[in-house]
């Protein structure tokens, strides 16, 4: 299903102040950049391990190359990119960045997603320990500039009206300043994990509390980690994390109640700061993969991270007991 932050997170969620480019930044295209470059063919193929992520921080000033819809690489969008660019298709800007295909009606609110999207991008990629082979194109990034437009495209998609952002696979529909408060970063990062976890994992679907309380997480962890800080310095309170694990596990889809979907992504978010905080984070990709392997989330989190605790009642007691 799509998936959309809610509107009451958005707004709870610290917005981070950035200043908008007026022109594109020339740079130095890095070209194993965010992930190594891939062994040449047939040199010891066999012998050797998937590639590590890459550990060096992408350039702070990324380019945006602008070029028309002919010289895009791929034109292939989703029912839902293709309704986006129905509106208006004539008055659509297009542009390029290494790992992101942009649809912009502004320069300068490209400009800034393009800043610090591809950051996003590398600090997700890393914290998985993903590798370039996992990817198989670019996402597209619609970026819309007014909130009639906005309005209008919403109407013809399954989100709902109070949605500000929000990715459909991997791609990604922004609505800049469309709450009233500017930009906001941690949204933005929010929406981009969804984007790059299903480019990295595809067609294997995350449970609903796990993929927005990693979305959650990597919100605010990314915004701290690009302005060279601990992720522990930007957490905000979990006020309505109220759930056990044991009912965040017999989540299969989202609530129908606002309150109830509140409660969601703060326990989800909970439960993923909980791993990365007191865990190191080489883990959580060895638990999605039980996971998505179909192995039950008790047992995967046991199996994973049972070193502390013999049973799940034991992670109970810590879970409830976890403030930070």
């Amino acid at each position: 299903m799509t998936r959309a932050r809610l509107a009451s997170l958005h707004i709870a969620s610290a917005a981070v102040a950035v200043s908008l480019f007026s022109a594109v930044i020339s740079g130095v295209k890095a070209d194993n950049w965010p992930f190594p470059s891939r062994s040449p063919a047939g040199a010891n193929s066999s012998l050797s391990p998937a590639p590590a992520p890459r550990a060096t921080r992408p350039p702070f000033d990324f380019p945006l190359r602008q070029e028309t819809w002919n010289q895009l690489p791929d034109h292939q969008l989703s029912p839902v990119g293709e309704a986006a660019h129905a509106l208006r298709p004539e008055r659509w800007l297009h542009g390029e960045t290494e790992n992101f295909i942009f649809h912009f009606r502004s320069l300068g609110d490209a400009l800034q997603v393009a800043r610090e999207i591809e950051f996003d991008l590398w600090y997700v990629a890393q914290s998985l320990g993903a590798s370039r082979d996992t990817y198989t194109r670019k996402s597209h990034i619609f970026v819309f500039a007014d909130e009639r437009e906005w309005q209008t495209f919403l109407a013809g998609t399954h989100a709902p009206g109070w949605t500000h952002s929000f990715a459909h696979e991997d791609e990604l529909f922004l609505n800049i300043g469309g709450t009233g408060h500017g930009f906001d970063s941690q949204t933005l990062a929010h929406e981009t994990t969804h984007a790059v976890v299903a480019r990295i994992y595809g067609r294997r679907r995350w449970p609903v509390w796990l993929n927005e309380g990693f979305a959650e997480y990597m919100g605010e962890a990314s915004v701290a980690a690009r302005h060279w800080q601990s992720p522990l310095s930007n957490q905000r309170s979990l006020q309505a994390a109220q759930m056990t694990v044991a009912e965040l596990f017999a989540t299969k889809q989202y609530p129908a109640e606002i309150a109830v979907v509140g409660r969601l992504y703060d326990t989800s978010a909970k439960f993923v700061r909980y791993l990365f905080n007191k865990y190191p984070k080489q883990l959580f990709p060895k638990f999605v993969d039980r996971l998505l392997d179909g192995e039950a989330a008790p047992a995967a989190l046991i199996a994973i991270y049972g070193n502390e605790f013999r049973d799940m009642d034991a992670f109970e007691k810590r879970f409830s007991q976890f403030v930070r």
